[in-house]
């Protein structure tokens, strides 16, 4: 398997981070099908975000003595480097989503919906729209 450069996860991100937006246009809790390709969607997201953070700190700061297998120390990592602001709202939808990767109950879910509807989705479009103006910032400074 090719290893992923972060400009094409990145590209990838951006993509996933668009289709997520359109949830708002969805009838997210009058059709569990829907409901659950929204969480199936925001998983997704948070695991290529942090993906992302795991390339930029080994591909563009060339730190590579950590275990890169874990979310929360790509977030750790990714925090002290500066790459991110907020470690612990992170760690939060870490938590969250991992919760959603063992849980099927249907109220916990709607409840899950209700905050990537509400917190996630804005918070990784941000984090979307940050990534690729620092991105932009690194390729004109030829790093």
């Amino acid at each position: 398997m090719t290893e992923l450069s972060y400009m094409d996860r990145l590209a990838n991100l951006d993509g996933l981070l668009w289709e997520l937006g359109q949830a708002y246009d969805k009838p997210v809790f009058e059709d569990t099908y829907v409901l659950s390709g929204l969480l199936s969607k925001f998983k997704l997201a948070f695991d290529l975000s942090w993906k992302l953070m795991k390339d930029i700190l080994v591909q563009r700061y060339g730190i590579v003595d950590w275990p890169k297998g874990s979310p929360r120390e790509a977030i750790e990592q990714a925090a002290y480097n500066g790459i991110i602001e907020d470690d612990a709202r992170w760690n939060e939808m870490r938590l969250m989503r991992n919760e959603l990767s063992h849980s099927y109950n249907a109220e916990f879910a709607t409840g899950c919906a209700l905050k990537v509807l509400d917190e996630w989705i804005p918070f990784l479009q941000a984090f979307g729209r940050d990534i690729n103006a620092k991105a932009s910032a690194w390729q004109k400074e030829g790093r």
